[in-house]
């Protein structure tokens, strides 16, 4: 160590390279003294370890962009859908891509997020190929990414990982669109087409459910067989005498219905008999219009059919 100054401790300024390396050392001593003051005004714990720590950037003071995605989606599972986090993972990807190709980094410090980066990011977004291509991003779809990444730097600053959002001057611009409603002659020709492939008949079967139940698609894709049928026990009960109301018409000859039938006669009492009109009937009584044209035919080939159609005829009737 004879180029040591131990009294300047720097290097002797009449060695090689001296002067290159006592300037490092000076920078490298003022930014400690900075961290040390930082310390000081955020009221932590001074230590050198501390101090090693926000100079080297390894403190909380210096999260990054991945560490964030990665708090983000390990403490929301249980928060948001699996709908909601499987967009969040698509972000994730774009934002990856972006600081990959343009940045020629695998990450960066959430302190150097800037206006600028949004801006460069949007741009990116507007100017890449689609991720899925079932989902090309027009404007809006821009808008959601970004819109996501807001959020994503709203909470960082609720963590204290960094002081402001950059978002905070920049404004989402989506495109309103006024959706057409389908008529009904519309919906009766999509219920009536011929389909040959199997998941297509079903998709167009869950969309015309859904849109005669005014379900939206998560509420269709989330439904369980239990919660059908809980839901169609409701609508028996409270809605069905509403929607499809009953009243007894002319004496004729059909098909017995609602309490007349043979499986209730003995469950509800009443004077009065019912039917539904048709030719083909054996017993006389007051006419009850059925839910279908097709019901009194169909019945009398199905027992079950005719069990349940009839205690609803019942239920219409009022009489239960």
């Amino acid at each position: 160590m004879t180029h040591w100054d131990n009294k300047t401790k720097r290097a002797k300024p009449r060695i090689l390279g001296a002067k290159i390396l006592n300037s490092y050392l000076d920078d490298v001593y003022a930014n400690l003294l900075d961290c040390h003051k930082q310390l000081t005004s955020e009221h932590k714990l001074i230590t050198a370890n501390n101090i090693k720590a926000r100079f080297l950037g390894e403190d909380e003071q210096h999260k990054t962009l991945l560490e964030l995605m990665d708090y983000h989606n390990t403490n929301m599972k249980t928060v948001l859908r699996f709908g909601t986090l499987k967009n969040y993972f698509t972000t994730e990807k774009y934002l990856k891509k972006f600081i990959t190709e343009k940045l020629k980094t695998s990450d960066v410090y959430l302190k150097q997020l800037t206006y600028s980066f949004i801006i460069d990011f949007e741009q990116f977004l507007r100017n890449t190929k689609s991720i899925n291509r079932s989902q090309p991003l027009n404007n809006n779809g821009v808008m959601k990414h970004l819109e996501r990444f807001k959020k994503l730097l709203s909470l960082a600053v609720d963590l204290e990982w960094i002081e402001k959002n950059p978002f905070a001057r920049f404004k989402l611009k989506f495109q309103k669109y006024d959706r057409e409603f389908l008529s009904k002659p519309e919906l009766e020709t999509l219920e009536q087409g011929v389909l040959e492939q199997d998941h297509h008949k079903k998709t167009r079967d869950v969309f015309v459910f859904a849109c005669y139940t005014g379900l939206s698609y998560i509420d269709v894709k989330q439904l369980k067989k239990r919660v059908l049928m809980s839901a169609v026990l409701e609508f028996v009960y409270f809605g069905l005498k509403d929607l499809y109301p009953q009243k007894r018409g002319a004496i004729v000859r059909g098909v017995v219905t609602a309490h007349s039938a043979m499986h209730l006669v003995n469950k509800i009492q009443s004077n009065q008999s019912f039917v539904w009109p048709y030719n083909e009937g054996n017993q006389r009584g007051f006419s009850v219009e059925p839910l279908h044209p097709n019901v009194p035919k169909a019945c009398l080939k199905n027992v079950k059919l005719y069990e349940l159609l009839a205690l609803l005829d019942a239920i219409r009737l009022g009489n239960v």
